[in-house]
């Protein structure tokens, strides 16, 4: 796992280690898929603002990292860069909005991804 990748399990994990409907349910040993999956189960409404913010995240990573693009096209590479880049703060507001429903407090690592 990158440190991206680190980050969103991370996050995820302390999501369902605050939510009292899941964090039986979970163990340091879980995939991102299986965690996910228990927050899709046990709170439709965060589950679906992590996806949100999960795509957005790995848009970005996955637009940044594309070095043929880079290398073909710079300005194109650019503008998606600040496409995806741009998604990231609404998704991520959504998601810290969405945990303070559930009083789990994830602002600090959702703001570290988001300005990673």
């Amino acid at each position: 796992m990158n440190e991206s990748e680190t980050l969103i399990y991370d996050l995820l994990f302390s999501i369902l280690e605050q939510l009292p409907s899941a964090n039986k349910a979970i163990s340091s040993q879980m995939t991102k898929a299986e965690m996910t999956e228990i927050l899709r189960l046990n709170s439709t409404p965060i589950y679906e603002v992590f996806q949100d913010f999960s795509v957005a995240v790995e848009s970005l990573n996955f637009i940044a990292s594309d070095y043929q693009l880079r290398m073909k096209a710079e300005d194109i590479w650019k503008q998606q860069l600040e496409v995806f880049r741009s998604r990231i703060k609404p998704a991520a507001d959504d998601l810290m909005e969405a945990c303070k429903k559930d009083k789990i407090v994830v602002d600090e690592l959702i703001q570290k991804i988001a300005n990673y």
